[in-house]
């Protein structure tokens, strides 16, 4: 299907649940200096799943 791309900011957080967290999902590119947090750029990425 059709894709979608969406401009998130430093400290905004994606939730997927329900169904589209089957969806086809990534990130494109970071945009250098969009963050104090990282000095050498990058992101940081946090998975939380209930298994079992």
């Amino acid at each position: 299907g059709p894709t979608k791309s969406v401009w998130l900011m430093s400290g905004d957080v994606v939730v997927l649940a329900g169904a589209s967290r089957l969806a086809y999902h990534g990130v494109d590119r970071v945009k250098f200096g969009s963050s104090d947090l990282l000095s050498g750029g990058g992101r940081i990425n946090v998975t939380l799943r209930v298994a079992g």
